[in-house]
């Protein structure tokens, strides 16, 4: 009786885990079906037509339209790493290209892949996007980087929008802090000053988790304490998470979202094991709300 009756709250609890989390599409035929996330497609393209009318309504007017502005990224197709920019987002390299591509096209802004340009062999691929960026801000007003696992939801929302000269970084900060998974940079000595001392932290090397974020956060902590060069927007502004591979206490991606960033997800089991469906699930999404 004990026997039966603990295996009957095993199968319980196994059940619940499989609804909660792997309630995701496992075919071609569900990934292109009008209902993901158990959400109506139709209710997500009004959801994000209304936000994108009340965009409109309060920023468009205000745009400064030029401004130069570049969108970069960068990958390794070499380097296997199993938790670095490397090998991991070889996967999902194609999709998350174009995706950017398209989104930079239709709103005229410049995309930089900058594959080999600034990679340094002696570290992780992650820290060659502080030398990515400061390169290519003697080009242009405002960079924003991208890191491969982000999705733009959005195509609406320009990025004039969420740009504030009179603010150097522009970034956002989830649960955990900030993330250095989406940012934006104004082409000022301070942010030349700031990257290229965010790179000289050798003592952050060792730790193979969040490579050159860690570094961020420590010289905002240290020689960059003032904060009036740095702005924090709301996580949902630009680098909304997934329900798949984060809890609630962050901002989980909402109908009309810019960005969505699968930051972490190699940490978690589950979403490592279903990372490509879960991206290519978010992607089709955007290809659908912004045709």
């Amino acid at each position: 009786c004990i026997i039966t009756t603990f295996l009957l709250i095993f199968i319980i609890i196994i059940s619940l885990r499989i609804f909660i989390f792997v309630n995701l599409p496992t075919n071609e035929s569900t990934l292109n079906s009008n209902v993901l996330f158990n959400f109506n497609l139709a209710q997500f393209q009004n959801e994000q037509n209304n936000k994108n009318n009340n965009n409109n309504n309060n920023n468009q007017l205000n745009l400064n339209l030029n401004l130069s502005i570049a969108i970069i990224t960068l990958y390794d197709n070499e380097t296997k790493l199993p938790d670095g920019i490397g090998g991991r987002y070889l996967d999902i390299r194609d999709i998350s290209l174009y995706n950017k591509r398209k989104y930079s096209q239709r709103n005229n802004y410049p995309f930089f892949i900058d594959l080999h340009m600034w990679k340094d062999k002696d570290r992780p691929v992650a820290w060659s996007k502080l030398l990515a960026i400061r390169e290519r801000l003697k080009q242009f007003d405002w960079v924003l980087w991208l890191d491969m696992d982000t999705l733009i939801m959005n195509m609406n929302i320009r990025l004039e929008s969420l740009i504030d000269n009179n603010y150097d970084f522009i970034v956002t900060k989830d649960a955990n802090g900030l993330n250095s998974g989406v940012m934006l940079f104004k082409s000022s000595k301070w942010s030349i000053d700031f990257l290229y001392d965010c790179y000289q932290q050798d003592q952050f090397l060792a730790q193979k988790d969040i490579y050159e974020q860690r570094s961020i956060q420590h010289m905002l902590k240290t020689k960059y304490l003032s904060t009036d060069r740095v702005k924090y927007l709301p996580q949902s502004s630009m680098n909304s998470y997934t329900r798949y591979h984060v809890r609630k206490r962050h901002h989980i991606y909402t109908a009309g979202d810019f960005i969505v960033h699968m930051a972490g997800c190699r940490f978690i089991p589950e979403c490592k094991k279903k990372s490509f469906q879960i991206y290519r699930t978010f992607f089709e999404l955007s290809e659908k709300l912004n045709p």
